[in-house]
């Protein structure tokens, strides 16, 4: 398998596991409490149980993948729908940010506790989020054989502390011109 590929993957499977770690913590709905609905089926009952059991993940994402030929987003979109093909019990609810405007609304998402589930963003912002104690420690994604493909000199700045907030997808150089 590829190295582009494997994180590919990662970073899906980085959006599953940590949607789910949300989905455990989100006010339930404690309207339907009753039992039986009359005139449901066992049939009907046992559809409605399948559904009740979908986990909903909120990702947001800034427009970094642009695909010649395809507008912002439409690759993103593309991931997210192979990923539930293989996954039917995930709804994922999917929201590009403008960049201009991004951060400002994960701001106010943070100080009003509606984090989305999952955000794709800059990586010195992230350990800021960190840094509020608003992210999850992602150390158990990491298996000993991660650790050995990503240099340690990446890793170090995917963490706070020992605690790893972002899964290294790309490196690149960042120039500033005077």
């Amino acid at each position: 398998m590829s190295k582009k590929l494997r994180l590919v993957i990662a970073f899906i499977l980085c959006i599953a596991i940590l949607g789910s770690l949300f989905a455990g913590c989100q006010k339930k709905d404690q309207s339907g409490t009753g039992t039986d609905t009359p005139g449901t089926t066992q049939d009907d009952k046992g559809k409605q149980d399948q559904s009740a059991e979908k986990t909903t993940i909120t990702f947001w994402f800034y427009p970094r993948y642009v695909v010649e030929g395809k507008e912002n987003g439409v690759y993103e979109q593309e991931l997210i729908d192979a990923y539930v093909k293989e996954n039917p019990n995930v709804d994922i609810e999917f929201e590009m940010l403008a960049w201009n405007q991004g951060p400002e609304k994960i701001n106010i998402a943070i100080s009003s506790n509606a984090m989305p589930d999952s955000v794709f963003d800059y990586p010195g912002r992230i350990i800021g989020y960190g840094a509020q104690g608003v992210l999850a420690d992602l150390n158990f994604m990491f298996t000993e054989e991660d650790r050995k493909d990503i240099p340690q000199s990446i890793l170090d700045h995917c963490m706070l502390g020992d605690k790893i907030y972002m899964y290294p997808t790309h490196i690149s150089p960042v120039i500033m011109g005077v």
